[in-house]
């Protein structure tokens, strides 16, 4: 009997090791997922950070493009308007050359 108890002693002592070891590692595979949670957390706080920053340059990069769209399309608006204008005064003043006074046939 006394053997039996010995055992049994044993076997107790032996099951609660086990069961420390057992809670030491839950509490260690839980400490690790905690933490790994929070590394997550701040790598997709990090990357939407990243995402709303690109977004902004590329927002701010369009428009500055388009702006000088804009103001290069108004300078050959202007070049174009000039161009015309120095082509008619070029006509006309080529045409007052070459026919500097017109005959007056009527007073013959």
């Amino acid at each position: 009997m006394k053997g039996q108890l010995s055992e049994a002693a044993r076997l107790q002592d032996s099951a609660q090791g086990e069961i420390r070891r057992l809670r030491d590692a839950l509490a260690q595979a839980q400490a690790q997922l905690d933490a790994q949670r929070l590394e997550h957390r701040a790598a997709m706080t990090a990357r939407e950070e990243a995402l709303k920053e690109a977004q902004a340059r590329h927002t701010v990069r369009e428009h500055r493009l388009l702006g000088d769209i804009d103001r290069e399309r108004l300078a050959a608006r202007q070049a174009a308007s000039e161009l015309a204008k120095e082509h008619k005064l070029r006509t006309r003043t080529e045409e007052e050359l070459l026919w500097p006074v017109t005959p007056n046939y009527e007073r013959f």
